[in-house]
């Protein structure tokens, strides 16, 4: 456990993902994952907004040299397949 920590303390992603990977979010349970990515953003003044499904959509505005360049879409799942509970 020692290594993952030092690894987090070096990389802001990682420390992240580590974050987010330690909330329990078995499938049509994700509620509490849900609540987290949503405060990350709005602390980072994202816009984030959550679907009557409970999707969250993050919409990131191109830089001043990418707006001719045309949109992303990523795409990803907040469930997790046992071991969350």
């Amino acid at each position: 456990m020692y290594m993952l920590n030092e690894i987090c303390e070096n990389s802001k992603l990682i420390n992240l993902f580590v974050e987010l990977a330690k909330i329990p979010s078995p499938s049509l349970k994700e509620e509490l994952l849900t609540k987290k990515i949503i405060e990350i953003c709005n602390n980072n003044r994202l816009d984030v907004q959550k679907d009557t499904y409970g999707n969250i959509i993050i919409n990131l505005p191109a830089t001043d040299d990418c707006k001719d360049v045309l949109p992303i879409l990523f795409s990803a799942h907040m469930d997790v397949v046992g071991g969350s509970e």
